[in-house]
């Protein structure tokens, strides 16, 4: 993608934002741009070469941040997702600990539900977007998930968990739980063509070179 490309999708942005602002004001709603952010997603060495760049709407500019929030999750610039990530670790983190404190006065059954309200719903949440991400990243993740075995079932820090996750729990691990929620959404029937085109979209994640993104 050329200077002149990325120029070019700036100006069709602000074209759409300003008609979205005017459609807007015609319904009595408002388009703040005080809580408009701006996301431009590339690989590093394409964002290098970019440089800073901003966005104007109407009579505000908006300058390019290095990752916004949509939905509860965080989006970088190089959706390495690794933000989002050690903030989950660090939020299940802080649950797990919590419910440590008092599991000697739990049964299994209640411990087992608080785990799936404050730990494993979040490692889950959204988590269809890690597909593709380096293992070492994905690791954080999976640390958690075996710490929340082991304070389940009461194991020692050390002890490996592969077996009570997969055959006493039945529940899958992290890089597993990713799949099953891209194919839980497809049709069973067109299953090898998933595979083809996310293996194709997973090795070229950035082959366009850039992306302009504005989350209000």
């Amino acid at each position: 993608m050329s200077m002149s490309d990325v120029n070019d999708a700036e100006e069709k942005l602000e074209t759409v934002l300003s008609d979205v602002k005017s459609w807007m004001d015609g319904k009595q709603l408002k388009l703040n741009p005080n809580k408009t952010e701006v996301l431009i997603v590339g690989k590093k060495m394409s964002l290098r070469r970019l440089g800073t760049r901003s966005l104007r709407i109407l009579d505000s500019t908006l300058d390019g941040r290095s990752a916004v929030k949509d939905l509860g999750v965080l989006l970088d610039e190089n959706l390495s997702f690794e933000a989002q990530i050690n903030k989950v670790v660090k939020v299940a983190g802080y649950h797990l600990r919590n419910i440590g404190f008092v599991r000697k006065h739990l049964d299994e059954d209640t411990v087992k539900m608080l785990l799936h309200d404050y730990v494993t719903s979040r490692l889950d949440y959204c988590n269809s977007l890690y597909f593709g991400l380096p293992k070492y990243r994905l690791r954080k993740i999976q640390y958690v998930m075996n710490r929340a075995v082991r304070l389940l079932r009461g194991l020692a820090p050390r002890e490996r968990v592969t077996a009570v996750l997969m055959e006493l729990l039945h529940w899958l691990p992290i890089k597993a739980r990713i799949v099953f929620k891209i194919f839980k959404s497809s049709d069973f029937s067109s299953l090898e063509i998933w595979k083809t085109r996310i293996s194709k979209e997973s090795s070229q994640r950035f082959s366009s070179g850039y992306y302009y993104g504005a989350s209000a």
